[in-house]
């Protein structure tokens, strides 16, 4: 086997390269062991190693799900919980009021008939479950699971 070599990387590999290759080309190339590829190299010892094997790339994650798949990844009693703080913008208790305000405005959004889809790493998503775990809708636990991709 025989190799063209250039900063001691391999690139490209003949059995024969006089019969491959110009005789300018040919005279290049340089005997190596039998089971050097392209894209070896050569060590400062005379040694050939195998590139590194890339890690794969992993697969893209889809992030955009429909407000509806996005709303159905809370059980019934969370749901049933949302509701109910909602219910409680008619309060006269200050605190009770700003509850079922802030709720509004994170699920009002999601209400919304022109929204067809949305981003679970949008950072209102995490937001608004950080408020529902910060007010005890939901566990941390529980906002991971509905967050993820």
């Amino acid at each position: 086997m025989f190799a063209l070599i250039e900063n001691n990387t391999a690139i490209q590999v003949s059995h024969d390269p006089s019969s491959e290759f110009h005789s300018l080309v040919a005279d290049k190339f340089s005997r190596v062991p039998a089971n050097v590829r392209v894209g070896w190299r050569l060590d400062d010892e005379g040694a050939w190693s195998a590139p590194a094997v890339p890690d794969p790339t992993p697969e893209p994650v889809n992030t955009i799900i429909s407000p509806t798949a996005f709303k159905r990844r809370f059980t019934l009693t969370e749901r049933t919980a949302i509701a109910m703080a909602r219910a409680l913008r008619t309060s006269t208790d200050p605190t009770e009021l700003q509850l079922a305000l802030a709720l509004d405005i994170f699920f009002e959004d999601l209400d919304d008939p022109r929204l067809t889809e949305m981003d679970l790493t949008d950072e209102t998503v995490s937001q608004g479950l950080a408020f529902l775990v910060s007010v005890g809708i939901i566990t941390q636990e529980r906002a991971d699971v509905i967050g993820a991709p």
